[in-house]
């Protein structure tokens, strides 16, 4: 389990989110505190090689979605699908529908899969045998 505490998660939201989990930890498990340096997603895809358009990606960062998505320039990195634990499903939803996606599946009560508007496909079809 992580957390951060210098992006949009409020440090009583990051605590909280500490809280529910620590009891789930083994006794061999332990907590600690550390820092380190955030770079951008769309950095790392420059520094990749990533194709423009590519079929999967996958964002689970512990309550911290939208600062991932705005590190995320959907302008030039067009994922045909993005599975987000999301948090904030309204939030999420908003901001991926501003970018040209829809939802197209919710897994569970956090996860959802959006799909490009422009992928051509129905995204459901990738999970066809």
């Amino acid at each position: 389990m992580t957390t951060a505490t210098n992006l949009s998660l409020s440090l009583q939201e990051a605590e909280d989110h500490i809280s529910k989990y620590k009891n789930k930890l083994n006794a061999f498990e332990t907590s600690i505190e550390f820092s380190a340096p955030a770079i951008r997603l769309t950095t790392i895809l420059d520094q990749n090689k990533t194709p423009k358009v590519f079929d999967f990606l996958s964002i689970d960062c512990e309550g911290n979605e939208i600062d991932v998505l705005n590190g995320l320039d959907l302008r030039r990195y067009r994922p045909k699908l993005i599975l987000l634990e999301s948090r904030d499903h309204a939030r999420d939803i908003m901001y991926l529908s501003s970018e040209g996606y829809f939802l197209a599946k919710k897994f569970g009560t956090i996860d959802l899969l959006f799909a490009s508007k422009d992928s051509g496909k129905n995204p459901l079809d990738f999970f066809k045998s």
